[in-house]
């Protein structure tokens, strides 16, 4: 460890070597307090070196005091001398360091999405709009025919059919679910592109989401949900990406969704839907004890919604 003796040391040698004087021999630094007396250079914290006092820059006079003209000079090599025994740390952009910002700054972004507050739906919506979610839905469901793809009323839309024959009050969507392990979604898309509709597929989900063409995110739209039959455990299992990872395990999984097959073996019976015929599974509500199998037995209405207050006029 360097002793602050050493740096006054070194100090003296460069300044006296800098004032054209030889100092090879001396050996020994000698500092002056400000008592005015020559002690010997031992571990003292606060110390005058060559008259210029460290602690509080006062100038005082020694054997070694230089002339005012270079005192600048040598604070100046002294200073030099201390940043050299005690390098300043400096601040280095770093990969790790970027990335770390980089993940702080995604978590701060998220954290304040999730702060804000969403507005709450009705829990009713106006009868244009379930009108509207009855035609979009049959158009949906004559597309799906026209291709020969097994589909059907589910989740949500299934149960407004068995309850009241129509989408629930509260629906904004009409669910359809599909199953077809050989199904080619550049042939989906165009089918639905040729009637004036728009059907994206959600990788992810494995969905396809239906509306018409150039409408907003809360205008009337049909969901249809992609399933599969799995030769492995020999049930019907949602697809889409997040559930490719998931073992073929309907009980482990759940969120596959898993059902018996031949609850949607063709043809399959039509119910009334709004006014209009259209296909639903076997057996009821049988499909529903899979999908909703802790609860299929209660009727669950929303409760994040507002009730719309009726105006007397």
């Amino acid at each position: 460890m360097t002793s602050i003796c050493d740096v006054a040391k070194y100090t003296e040698k460069r300044f006296l070597e800098v004032g054209g004087v030889d100092v090879e021999g001396d050996a020994k630094a000698t500092v002056v307090h400000d008592r005015g007396e020559k002690k010997q250079c031992l571990e003292e914290k606060n110390f005058d070196v060559f008259g210029v006092h460290v602690g509080h820059g006062n100038f005082v006079h020694s054997k070694y005091a230089p002339s005012r003209d270079s005192v600048s000079s040598f604070v100046g090599i002294f200073r030099v001398t201390i940043m050299s025994f005690w390098p300043r740390r400096r601040f280095r952009i770093t990969p790790l360091r970027a990335v770390a910002a980089f993940c702080f700054m995604i978590v701060l972004f998220w954290y304040s999405l999730s702060r804000q507050e969403v507005p709450q739906q009705p829990c009713s919506v106006p009868e244009e709009y379930t009108e509207k979610l009855h035609e979009l839905a049959y158009r949906t469901h004559l597309v799906l025919a026209k291709l020969g793809i097994v589909h059907f009323l589910c989740l949500g839309a299934l149960w407004g059919q068995v309850r009241i024959g129509r989408a629930l009050p509260w629906a904004r969507k009409v669910e359809l679910c599909l199953v077809d392990t050989l199904r080619d979604d550049v042939i989906i898309t165009k089918a639905f592109r040729e009637v004036g509709l728009s059907a994206t597929y959600l990788h992810a989900a494995g969905v396809y989401r239906v509306q018409e063409h150039e409408v907003g995110e809360n205008s009337p739209k049909v969901e249809i949900v992609v399933f599969e039959e799995d030769a492995v455990t020999q049930m019907v299992r949602r697809v889409g990406w997040t559930r490719r990872v998931l073992p073929p395990d309907c009980e482990f999984s759940p969120s596959l969704q898993c059902f018996p097959p031949q609850l949607v073996i063709p043809p399959l019976p039509a119910k009334q839907f709004g006014g209009r015929l259209m296909p639903v599974p076997r057996e009821g509500i049988e499909l529903q004890k899979y999908h909703y199998p802790n609860d299929w037995w209660l009727e669950i209405k929303p409760t994040d919604c507002t009730e719309t207050q009726e105006t007397n006029s």
